[in-house]
This record gives C-alpha cells, sequence and structure tokens, in this order.
C-alpha cells in the first residue's frame, strides 16, 4: 500500500483544519481521508488527483454534520 508523505499528510491536514473541527476529531478524520487517498494512489492516481477525488466523495456539508453530530454527543 502506498504511504503519503509528511507533506501530503499536512497537507491532507490543512485541510482538515479548514473545515472547524473539533480537535478530538482531526485524527481520526485524517486517517479515514489519509487512507482513501492512499487507495486511490494504489489504483494508480497521482495524489493531487486521489486527493480531490477524496474530498469530493465527501460533500461540502459533510465535514459540518460530522462537527454537529460531535457537538451533539458531547
Amino acid at each position: 500500500m502506498t504511504a503519503l508523505s509528511p507533506d501530503q499528510v499536512a497537507t491532507v491536514h490543512a485541510q482538515l483544519r479548514t473545515a472547524d473541527l473539533p480537535p478530538a476529531l482531526h485524527d481520526d478524520l485524517l486517517d479515514h481521508l489519509c487512507c482513501s487517498v492512499e487507495q486511490r494512489m494504489d489504483a494508480g492516481h497521482a495524489f493531487e488527483v486521489a486527493f480531490h477525488a477524496s474530498l469530493a466523495a465527501w460533500p461540502p456539508g459533510r465535514l459540518r454534520d460530522v462537527r454537529n453530530q460531535h457537538r451533539f454527543t458531547l
């Protein structure tokens, strides 16, 4: 399986920071998103293509829904 470079992980992490998520969710979501990118890279896609495709799989409101659900459960 392809492993993301530290710079690629930093790119994914930077995107998650723009989603205004609680810090408690960052690690879990970072792992999920990185795994999605790695799977797409294993299929032959370049990082940028895999990254944008993985983001597209999460509609814009999805991260907001995760944030709101997390707040509700606290």
